[in-house]
């Protein structure tokens, strides 16, 4: 399963994105992984059912924008 996002930061630019993958929807059940990427996509193997993932850009002077929750996302194996 692959889960991408984007984000712009006009000033520094973006240096890197926090994010926390969590079992079931809104943001909430089970927390999964959580980790950090340059790049704005993560792939991972999941068994079928419901998940969501929490994402947070970093710019380069450091400063992180409000974290951003996806809508729900179904695996279907």
């Amino acid at each position: 399963f692959s889960f991408s996002w984007s984000g712009t930061d006009s000033g520094s630019g973006v240096a890197s994105y926090s994010y926390v993958l969590y079992e079931g929807p809104s943001c909430s059940g089970t927390v999964l992984e959580s980790g950090s990427t340059a790049t704005p996509a993560i792939t991972r193997e999941l068994e079928p059912g419901t998940y969501s993932i929490r994402v947070t850009a970093v710019d380069q002077a450091g400063n992180a924008s409000s974290p951003v929750c996806s809508a729900a996302l179904k695996a279907n194996g």
